[in-house]
């Protein structure tokens, strides 16, 4: 796969949700920050993908801040 091929990092995305333990990645990753116990927890997202983790800790975990930063030409 080349991520900088448009059309292969378009079928990456379409499929990295339903790839194999990847929800309870995003779960474990998102347990350990709450067990930070951090009441002023930023997330900074430098673009290593369509950005669903960042998602998920936003939205699913709540937080309120998140920075991203993007390079796709996509």
């Amino acid at each position: 796969i080349d991520l900088s091929d448009p059309q292969d990092a378009r079928e990456w995305e379409r499929t990295a949700q339903a790839r194999p333990g990847r929800a309870d990645m995003f779960q474990a990753i998102g347990r350990a920050l709450v067990e930070l116990g951090l009441s002023d927890l930023r997330i900074l997202n430098l673009g290593s993908g369509p950005g669903f983790l960042v998602a998920y800790l936003l939205g699913g975990l709540g937080w309120p801040d998140g920075f991203g930063l993007l390079s796709s030409t996509i």
